[in-house]
């Protein structure tokens, strides 16, 4: 617990010291890896360049017996690339936590990687796709299937 509020600490100070912080409001749909039809929602805030710290928060939806619903918070480091015509394309890594283990992920501490890329208009709107995978990488006891999700992403820069 002491990683994410130092990395909040930190984060706030990235944010304290640029203009123009961005926020993303991501949904998705889960691809079926470990059931048909996970349902998965982020929200994001990250900060401007590219390279940047974002915080995460979100939570899935999953009915198949033996697995649980769950929400998560994340702070990670990412790299980013813009080219002039608004195409980005960006990745992010860091520790998660998870408020439900299940025979899918054993422990609560996580680690989330994310991948996306899309079009940042010049008013602000962004549109793209991500993909997020979550999983312990097999560093603590339990179940580490992992979770993997596939979706839209919408947001804006303000």
């Amino acid at each position: 617990m002491r990683w994410l509020l130092a990395a909040f600490l930190v984060f706030v100070f990235l944010i304290a010291t640029r203009q123009d912080c961005r926020a993303d409001v991501s949904s998705m749909i889960g691809i079926g890896k470990n059931s048909p039809f996970e349902k998965f929602v982020a929200v994001n805030i990250s900060s401007p360049g590219q390279v940047f710290a974002k915080i995460e928060g979100g939570g899935w939806l999953d009915y198949a017996e033996g697995h649980n619903h769950s929400f998560f918070g994340s702070v990670a480091v990412g790299l980013r690339a813009k080219s002039n015509d608004g195409f980005y394309i960006e990745t992010s890594f860091g520790p998660a936590l998870i408020s439900k283990t299940d025979s899918v992920l054993g422990s609560n501490k996580q680690f989330c990687f994310s991948f996306g890329a899309g079009i940042n208009d010049r008013r602000g709107v962004k549109i793209g796709g991500a993909y997020y995978h979550i999983s312990d990488a097999s560093i603590w006891p339990g179940p580490n299937l992992g979770r993997d999700f596939l979706g839209i992403v919408v947001g804006y820069s303000f």
